[in-house]
């Protein structure tokens, strides 16, 4: 599956992953994969973030707060956040729908966008970042020569 992902990408979930580490916990959420691609430098979808004004420290500390409270209510009924898995898939269909043979940043932020019922996409939401909007970003860029995938 893996293969499909630019290196950026790859990128993304390793740094996702170690988020999750970090924190304790047992699986990679929405929220590590958000965290992840707010730290990689060479994906696209932290330009179109930054293109939409939103703040990577800002969101950092948001994205804490939200699972400070989770762990304060650990005790109690959480609601579960999309794991890794459907957000790669989410992901996979956005590249499929493009017609892209790489799974690039743009897609793993379209598929947190697109995921259900997602506190993290909620979030993204309130900031601005909409599935138009970085889908025109995508365009735009797209036209300037600017994308993840390696130069062939």
């Amino acid at each position: 599956m893996f293969k499909r992902f630019t290196e950026p990408t790859r990128k993304v979930m390793a740094l996702a992953n170690q988020e999750a580490q970090r924190l304790g916990q047992e699986h990679i959420g929405s929220e590590h994969i958000l965290l992840g691609l707010i730290q990689c430098d060479g994906g696209i979808a932290l330009m179109i973030l930054k293109n939409l004004q939103v703040d990577a420290e800002h969101l950092r500390s948001q994205i804490d707060v939200l699972i400070r409270e989770d762990a304060d209510r650990s005790g109690a009924q959480t609601p579960p956040r999309p794991h890794a898995n459907e957000i790669v898939a989410r992901a996979i269909q956005e590249a499929d729908a493009q017609q892209r043979p790489l799974v690039d940043t743009t897609h793993v932020l379209l598929g947190l966008l697109h995921a259900d019922h997602s506190a993290i996409r909620q979030m993204l939401e309130k900031l601005g970042v909409m599935p138009e909007t970085v889908h025109q970003e995508v365009r735009r860029l797209n036209r300037a020569g600017v994308d993840d995938e390696p130069s062939s």
